[in-house]
């Protein structure tokens, strides 16, 4: 399951790419909400790979092209410690 925390969204602009928002349902559950209903209906997380710590080593490449294609930031704000935002897979507790 992928899973992207409000604030992590928000510092890499997702919320002013129009053609995510188009796509995006008003009832939508944002990523926090998510992780909350599956820990509370049995799940519980056997791996996780986040997007802080993890994703430069699975996909340098694509990670340097996403960057490059976005204007520089004046300085990006090191990652929250306890965003959820990342990759899990869940098995049944």
């Amino acid at each position: 399951m992928d899973v992207m925390s409000r604030e992590a969204a928000r510092r890499v602009g997702m919320s002013v790419i129009q053609s995510i928002q188009n796509l995006r349902a008003e009832s939508r559950l944002e990523g926090e909400e998510i992780l909350a209903i599956v820990n509370r209906t049995g799940w519980t997380p056997v791996e996780r790979r986040t997007y802080a710590t993890d994703a430069i080593a699975a996909a340098p490449e694509r990670i340097k092209e996403f960057m490059a294609s976005r204007p520089a930031p004046e300085q990006m704000p090191p990652p929250l410690p306890d965003d959820p935002s990342g990759i899990y897979l869940f098995a049944r507790a």
